[in-house]
């Protein structure tokens, strides 16, 4: 039993090594809340970031296995408020994803009510992009050119 825990932390410490020896790494975490359309807050200034979900970009210094954010803090259209640091960790990949949940608290249907409104806005958005303009061509014209001296003449019909 003791050689397996020797083995794992062995195993861990070596990892531990690689990864944090192999340069700078750029995270993006997509912090999501629920319901959606949180407004986002990020850094001591609580600069505002828009809705959720929204991806933020994190770099992991070369000598750091993890890092934990600044506090971020989302506000729900009731003024309902919730604020978190997070760890943002090497082992879990370039993407990662953090998810808000609302307290119980009142307002959850004024709330709710929001989150439908941002997926219909985020929605019609992503249907105008997906439509094509109709394209027409010309019409087909018949031409021919000729020259009289050094000087071309173009007719079309």
């Amino acid at each position: 039993m003791r050689s397996v825990l020797v083995t794992v932390s062995l195993i861990c410490a070596l990892s531990g090594v690689v990864l944090a020896g192999s340069g700078p790494m750029t995270v993006e975490v997509t912090v999501m809340s629920d319901p959606v359309g949180a407004t986002l807050y990020a850094n001591a200034a609580e600069t505002s970031f828009g809705y959720t979900p929204r991806v933020m970009k994190y770099v992991i210094p070369k000598a750091l296995e993890c890092i934990t954010t600044q506090p971020l803090k989302v506000r729900w259209a009731s003024g309902v408020e919730v604020t978190e640091k997070y760890r943002i960790c090497r082992s879990v990949g370039k993407r990662q994803q953090v998810v808000f949940q609302r307290p119980s608290v009142p307002g959850a249907d004024i709330d709710a009510n929001f989150a439908i409104q941002i997926l219909q806005q985020q929605a019609a958005a992503q249907q105008a992009a997906d439509q094509v303009p109709y394209y027409q061509p010309p019409a087909p014209h018949n031409c021919y050119s000729y020259f009289v001296g050094k000087q071309m003449f173009t007719n079309c019909y």
